[in-house]
């Protein structure tokens, strides 16, 4: 049934300022030769890290280019083989795993969080690998480029280092990793954000951070969705971070109907003087200007755009302008400006992780990436438990492309949700919440999407349903989704099981349904980001997906069936479809059908389509054998084409359908409530008979 997941669920976060993550204002020089290794971690930091109070400074120049790295470790260590090369730990020697992070100067509160998280985890599943035990390694990565690349030829030079967790900001990342990856040294960054991290693609790469592909769009669908604009102007700062968060931006957006006006515009870094960009790109009148970078050139921008004539145009950013000192600096220009903030979920540890860090010394309120670190170092720990073996000597033995390997594989439930990883070592979208925030007075205030007021049930006997106070609820639908939902082409309305069912559930808890329609593949990611109440749509209830979003009760039990055409004769049946191998299978992409189709044939075999009518066409004209779809929409087909299509007998797999909400959303229980009655009183048997029976 439908779908494939994709995005996430409201969690705590302080400021993703290091997201990006810039590089200090003066970044030390690339060294000519790397030290010997990096020294070893303290125990703690010997105090909490202090209060973020502003967003990292920015890059003043590019970062140094990588040295080359050794292809593979220098001597081939005993008892094993790997094609990328193994490590050996001694007996009664600790497994050596390096971390970095800006531990000195202006962003070492951000540092010594990550520092923090990355011990706790190391204690906590890194006590007994195989028998073994990791020991960090700590270096001052200082959140650049130069200092990347130093950490990363320290790394390669200590060829007993087995992985790397960091580096902490992107501009380090970038030529850090490029480094490992030719010495294929697995790393995995808990905050580095910027979309060329993992666009690049090296099978060493991973990281529990979000990506920022996710803010950027997420970003573009509010200005485009919510506000209504329709002609952006898009700036960036140069940096990894901002230029890949404009791009990510201006891609969405334009892909939501609106227009990108000029050229994206590049400005310096440290400038005051933005007038003649601002001239240029009001020539245009843009509706709204999108700015990737930081707060401190966020300022400089929004106040003189104001003086070229673009006072009434809107301004948005990200979490690089999400800072206090963004209001202070610009002053009455920064009323409301918006700025999104990116953060990663809690998953069910997460109030343990937090009483564990006060624990050590930390504060709450200082808690930036440390969840993410800690995940990391757990990852990594249960990647090599997999990847190590123990020979006759009482060694461990750790195969270095056994290791990427393992880390792809790994799924757990983390502080952070649920972690998995795709093929470019980015996790599942659904593992990061996008807010909105806007400058009112001398804060920012969340505006997107509003805050959730909590229902109150009605009083009186326990049966009776609770009452919502005609709250109104946002409804995402496909509308392309017969016969859940769809437009009318006579009223220009949208019709289905699922406005029927939500008029009634409305009618029966006191609230109002506002539909909303977003295409599927931005659905269930926007619901979990909470830009929606909740989603209709037929989604298929999975154990995975029950990981990052809540569901109702099951209202509908549905099969998964396949069509063929009306005169296939090479098979009659569903076992003999199976065992033909060679057969094209059609369906729609990011869908469980899509998931169960490559199970029964294999992924070579299976042509995705962006709907299942194009699916449904391709069956008809020839170009695939069989189609996989939910038998609702199959029958509804089979009506309108009964000499073209027809459905085998036995379904492919049958499941449960649910609505879709954001993790520990308050309107589970009031929509359980009135389904549980619904289906008491033949409310639902009637609407199933009406919308999958009678049409």
């Amino acid at each position: 049934m439908k779908r494939t997941f994709v995005f996430a669920v409201l969690a705590v976060a302080l400021m993703l300022v290091i997201s990006a993550c810039g590089a200090p204002a003066t970044p030390p020089p690339a060294p000519t030769q790397a030290p010997a290794q990096p020294t070893a971690a303290p125990a703690q930091p010997t105090q909490a890290p202090a209060q973020p109070t502003a967003a990292p400074a920015q890059p003043t120049q590019a970062p140094a280019s990588p040295t080359t790295a050794p292809a593979s470790p220098t001597s081939a260590p005993s008892g094993g083989t790997d094609e990328w090369g193994t490590v050996t730990v001694k007996k009664g020697d600790t497994i050596k795993v390096s971390f970095s992070a800006a531990l000195t100067g202006d962003l070492a509160q951000f540092g010594l969080d990550e520092q923090l998280g990355a011990q706790m985890a190391a204690e906590k599943f890194g006590s007994d690998i195989n028998g073994f035990k990791i020991e960090l390694l700590s270096e001052d990565d200082q959140c650049s480029g130069p200092g990347g690349t130093t950490i990363a030829n320290k790394v390669v030079a200590n060829t007993a280092i087995v992985a790397h967790i960091g580096f902490m900001c992107s501009s380090g990342e970038i030529p850090g990793t490029e480094i490992l990856d030719k010495a294929h040294i697995v790393s995995i960054s808990p905050s580095a954000t910027a979309v060329q991290v993992t666009a690049r693609g090296l099978q060493t790469v991973f990281r529990t951070a979000f990506n920022d592909a996710v803010q950027g769009p997420a970003v573009a669908n509010f200005a485009a969705k919510e506000l209504k604009l329709t002609k952006a102007a898009v700036i960036h700062d140069g940096s990894p971070y901002g230029e890949g968060l404009a791009q990510a931006f201006s891609d969405a957006f334009k892909a939501a109907g609106g227009t990108v006006v000029g050229d994206m515009e590049a400005i310096t870094v440290g400038e005051k003087d933005f007038r003649a960009t601002l001239t240029k790109i009001a020539a245009n009148q843009p509706d709204v200007i999108y700015f990737g970078g930081f707060w401190p050139e966020a300022a400089v921008l929004v106040t003189q755009k104001n003086e070229v004539g673009l006072d009434k145009t809107v301004f948005i950013s990200s979490d690089g302008t999400y800072s206090p000192k963004f209001i202070e600096t610009a002053k009455d220009a920064a009323q409301g400006q918006y700025a999104s903030f990116g953060s990663a979920q809690q998953g069910n540890t997460y109030a343990d992780f937090v009483k564990a860090y006060e624990a050590k010394g930390g504060k709450k309120e200082n808690i930036v990436f440390s969840p993410q670190t800690y995940d990391a170092v757990n990852v990594l720990a249960e990647a090599l438990k997999k990847a190590s073996t123990v020979d006759a000597d009482g060694n461990l033995v750790i195969g270095r492309k056994a290791l990427a390997d393992a880390v792809r594989a790994v799924k757990i439930d983390g502080v952070t949700g649920g972690i998995s990883f795709d093929k470019n070592g980015d996790r599942p979208p659904e593992s990061t919440n996008v807010v909105i925030n806007q400058v009112q007075g001398d804060k920012w205030v969340q505006v997107f999407p509003p805050p959730q007021p909590t229902p109150s049930p009605t009083s009186g006997t326990s049966s009776a349903m609770p009452d919502l106070g005609g709250k109104t609820i946002t409804v995402a639908v496909e509308n392309a989704y017969p016969p859940f939902n769809s437009i009318d082409t006579a009223t220009g309305k949208g019709v289905g099981w699922d406005y029927d069912a939500l008029a009634e559930i409305c009618k029966r808890i006191n609230c109002k349904p506002e539909f909303k329609e977003i295409a599927w593949d931005g659905m269930l990611a926007a619901i979990a980001q909470k830009q929606f109440d909740m989603a209709a749509d037929g989604v298929t209830i999975t154990d995975e997906r029950a990981k990052t979003v809540d569901f109702s009760d099951p209202y509908l039990t549905v099969s998964q069936v396949v069509m063929i055409r009306a005169d296939e004769t090479r098979f009659a049946t569903l076992a003999d479809a199976k065992a033909m191998k060679d057969l094209k299978v059609g369906t729609q992409k990011g869908t469980t059908n899509y998931d169960e189709a490559v199970k029964a044939w294999g992924e070579n075999n299976v042509v995705g389509f962006d709907q299942f009518p194009e699916a449904v066409n391709a069956l008809i004209t020839k170009q695939v054998d069989v189609v996989v779809a939910d038998n609702s929409f199959a029958k509804q087909y089979l009506s309108s084409n009964a000499d073209k299509i027809k459905i085998l007998a036995d379904p492919l797999v049958t499941q449960y359908l649910g609505f879709v909400f954001p993790k520990g959303s308050d309107l589970v229980a009031p929509i359980n409530a009135a389904i549980k009655a619904m289906k008491d009183d033949g409310t639902l048997a009637a609407l199933e008979k009406k919308w999958f029976e009678n049409q």
